[in-house]
């Protein structure tokens, strides 16, 4: 949880810690969160071995659809159809 990194950062609240990450990054600590998750599931995706749902666990998400929804808004295609492209299939 957010709330979570912020106090073990050293920050007594969740706005003083995420001000403090946009200041330093110039990214919301929740895009940073989800481009980490989408960049290794695409690498999950491209390496094979795993299906889809699976690869959604191990990037954190307890729910497939929910996975292949925030996939599909970040990289603009399917976790499918996108390991077939990188796959060359």
């Amino acid at each position: 949880k957010v709330i979570d990194v912020a106090y073990q950062a050293g920050f007594s609240s969740l706005a003083a810690f995420t001000r403090f990450f946009k200041q330093q990054t110039g990214e919301k600590f929740s895009d940073y969160v989800q481009r980490v998750k989408m960049e290794a599931a695409a690498s999950l995706l491209e390496r094979g071995g795993q299906n889809v749902k699976e690869v959604a666990e191990a990037v954190g998400y307890t729910n497939p659809n929910s996975f292949t929804r925030a996939f599909r808004q970040y990289y603009q295609c399917n976790p499918k159809d996108y390991r077939r492209m990188k796959q060359g299939l």
